[in-house]
């Protein structure tokens, strides 16, 4: 008989998708999580074929341009509107929708590789990171200082900005040096209009090449600020 744990680790199966590949979270029995890279779709098709069992769920998730719409302005009918400027000619409109918060996330993604991986796996999730951030952070205790939660990711700055439920910022910017990181959180915190004494800074590394060096420059304004790296955490 198949243990919860074990059948867990047979369903658990997240896919990011960076701007050149992908990175595979897969948990393993003894609460690891394996992160593996993969740099072409070709790749990525023949590691999960090699996979057992092959009918896994997977969760695919994107990390590229995003943007946020409040639920009351929100039309479906026009949702490739609102990236019409920001997406590649390969690239398809998807959104979610943040049902307890009002918000739908709009973003590209990659029709063909669903295609291709629909026809060997039972089911596909399609999610966007900026989702899976604002899910998570928007449901933590509204304490009296507010949060500003940002990812790391290998070419950007994904951010967020919230006081319990209550979003303020929502943000991704382009990196290219050890000081952007740091520029982009301070940005985002003279948007909110809060003093930077009174923000919980939380920044999650997801292998970009600045990411240590960044930190560095962002303890000098927030010294209390964390630093964690054990593993991309939204999958």
């Amino acid at each position: 008989m198949i243990s919860a744990k074990e059948k867990q680790s047979r369903t658990a199966l997240s896919i990011q998708v960076l701007p050149d590949g992908f990175c595979v979270f897969k948990p393993s029995l003894d609460d690891r999580i394996d992160r593996v890279f993969l740099g072409q779709q070709e790749d990525l098709l023949l590691w999960l074929s090699q996979q057992s069992p092959t009918d896994a769920a997977i969760k695919l998730i994107y990390s590229g341009p995003a943007t946020l719409v409040p639920k009351e302005l929100f039309s479906a009918a026009d949702a490739s509107d609102y990236l019409q400027f920001h997406i590649e000619d390969w690239a398809h409109t998807a959104f979610t929708e943040l049902k307890n918060f009002g918000l739908f996330v709009i973003f590209a993604y990659n029709q063909k590789l669903e295609t291709a991986l629909k026809q060997a796996h039972n089911s596909i999730m399609v999610t966007h990171s900026a989702h899976e951030l604002l899910k998570r952070a928007l449901v933590s205790p509204n304490k009296e200082n507010p949060r500003l939660v940002s990812i790391f990711h290998p070419k950007h700055i994904e951010l967020v900005y919230h006081k319990g439920p209550n979003l303020l910022v929502y943000n991704q910017f382009a990196t290219d040096g050890d000081l952007d990181a740091s520029y982009y959180l301070q940005l985002a915190l003279r948007a909110s209009k809060q003093p930077e004494s009174a923000t919980d800074v939380i920044c999650y590394e997801n292998g970009s090449k600045w990411g240590a060096a960044s930190f560095k420059h962002v303890k000098e304004w927030a010294s209390d600020a964390q630093y964690i790296t054990e593993v991309y955490p939204f999958h």
